[in-house]
């Protein structure tokens, strides 16, 4: 293989038709990734681990050494968060991701699943055999004052979760506004 060299576009679209769908056996895989191991472009690094000798050269070299005031003061740059961030883009996460993200909603759901016994209510399956989601009875776009009522909450597996009037933006056509 030529290094340097790119496919055109088309050429890369046609590459990516031909290898939709396709199904690698397990030893096919294992062997990709044996094979990509060190390679640049991949996550070849990733699982490598250094030798005992590595990491006592790497530790004495670091020995005795401290930082300058200004790579300290660079490295507290970069850490920034939040408005202080080079990365801040002004707050724009959406409400809906700040409360599901909270600790109030995440006390929630276990008090639901604490209450539940960490079993579907539907089907009665356990969490220690399928994933569990706590789901709200009146949906949380509809009904923003039921949000953290562990009462309007239910314990449900995927699939019966999935049979919902309220799953996954069905609320919106199954519900009138309040």
């Amino acid at each position: 293989m030529k290094t340097g060299f790119k496919h055109s576009k088309e050429t890369i679209e046609k590459i990516r038709r031909a290898n939709l769908g396709r199904v690698f056996s397990k030893e096919s895989i294992e062997k990709m990734s044996k094979a990509s191991i060190g390679k640049k472009g991949t996550y070849g690094h990733l699982g490598k681990k250094h030798s005992e000798e590595s990491k006592r050269k790497i530790s004495e070299s670091k020995r005795g050494k401290t930082l300058s005031e200004s790579t300290k003061e660079k490295m507290r740059e970069s850490a920034k968060r939040g408005h202080l961030s080079h990365s801040w883009k002004g707050g724009i996460t959406p409400e809906n991701k700040k409360i599901r993200n909270s600790i109030e909603y995440k006390e929630w759901r276990t008090k639901v699943f604490e209450r539940d016994n960490y079993q579907c209510l539907w089907c009665g399956v356990s969490g220690s055999k399928k994933y569990l989601q706590a789901d709200h009875i009146k949906p949380f776009c509809r009904f923003p004052e039921l949000r953290m009522e562990i009462t309007n909450g239910r314990t449900l597996c995927i699939d019966c979760h999935s049979k919902t009037d309220s799953y996954k933006g069905r609320a919106n056509k199954n519900y009138k506004l309040t």
